[in-house]
Order: C-alpha cells, then structure tokens, then sequence
C-alpha cells in the first residue's frame, strides 16, 4: 500500500508584509495582534521577526490606555481589550490587577432567562456581547442552569465566503464574527485558508 504524503502550502512573505511586520514591531504592537492582521500564526510572526532580525522594547501604559481599559472592564473578554489596546492578554490582564479592576456584573434573571434560552443556539462570544457580559461568566452561569451545549459544527456556505471575500478589508474580525454568527478564530481561519489577506494600513 502506498503511503500518500500531503504537503501543505507555505505562504512566501511579500515585501510589503515586512515593511508592516517591521512597522508593527516598531510600534510595539503584540504578536497576537500582528498575526490577526495578517491572517497567520503566532508562530509564523515570530519566525519572520527573528529572520529579519526585529524585536521590540518596553512599552509604557499611558493615560488614554487606562481610560479604554477601565470603560471596558467591565463587559468586554480581554481578547477583545488586547485587540483594542495593540498589547498581550498577559499585559492587560497584569494592568487591570495593577489598578485595581474586578469584575462583578450582577446577573438578572433576564439575563438568565436569556442564557437559557439562547446558550445552546448561539455561541458564547455572541451571548456575551448581547449581555455584557465575559465569555467565561457566561459559561459559569450556563451550568448553573445546569445547561449543556450541542451546537453541531457551522459549515461555511457560499454566501458567507463571498461576504467575506468582500468585507475583510472593510471590518474588524469581531465585526465579520457579529455578523457571520462565528468566532473570530473562525473568521481568521477561513481568510487564512481562502489565502486572504488584510491590505496594510499602518496605524498612526
């Protein structure tokens, strides 16, 4: 019997991507947000930044990154404030433990009605938006209620393909996941498979 052996496709760097990957770097931002823009792994950022020789030094929290991060606190996943912020989940969970933020957002029985019924349809990422509430809080509550989840896999139709074909250029992933109903590792999956990528747009 013949063993079939598949090779999978590397995606070359183009000049233009590492005169964006140096700027990043310059910048300061964190490798998990480069990778998002880019549409590849962590991993492939840090292979790239070793061979051109970047690296990065200490960044400073100022003011304005303090204000964003206590008025999100509270109802955004620290995901989605790193992503804000440009920095590591690690920092800015460091610097909300630092000023002092916990959370506590008191659930009404509203909220969890609405859990209940919706958390076995939808998922978690999309109930924590509409509640204001984290992922894992969201989760925490859900076997409370004694809920389980059954979601079966979503399969990409073709009318979502060509919607995100047309839109990744034009909205944040957590935009596309909103209205896809996904998660934006999902979104960052499929554009990389689909070998998309986000044209540069250097941040100021």
């Amino acid at each position: 019997m013949t063993k079939v052996v598949l090779k999978r496709h590397r995606r070359h760097w183009k000049p233009e991507e590492d005169a964006l990957l140096k700027a990043l770097y310059d910048q300061k931002k964190p490798k998990e947000f480069i990778a998002t823009r880019f549409s590849r792994s962590s991993l492939s950022i840090r292979r790239r930044a070793s061979k051109l020789k970047l690296t990065r030094g200490w960044r400073l929290w100022t003011p304005f990154e303090d204000k964003i991060l206590k008025k999100y606190f509270s109802h955004r996943d620290f995901e989605d404030i790193a992503i804000m912020l440009g920095r590591t989940v690690h920092a800015v969970k460091a610097m909300a433990q630092k000023i002092g933020l916990r959370r506590h957002t008191p659930w009404t029985l509203k909220d969890q009605e609405y859990v209940g019924k919706w958390y076995r349809k939808r998922p978690a990422r999309i109930l924590a938006h509409d509640l204001h509430h984290s992922e894992g809080s969201i989760r925490r509550i859900a076997d409370k209620l004694g809920l389980t989840r059954s979601i079966p896999r979503k399969h990409w139709t073709e009318s979502d393909v060509v919607y995100l074909r047309k839109h990744l250029d034009r909205m944040t992933h957590e935009e596309l996941a909103q209205k896809l109903g996904r998660t934006t590792w999902a979104i960052g999956a499929k554009a990389s498979r689909l070998r998309l990528l986000k044209k540069p747009r250097l941040i100021r």
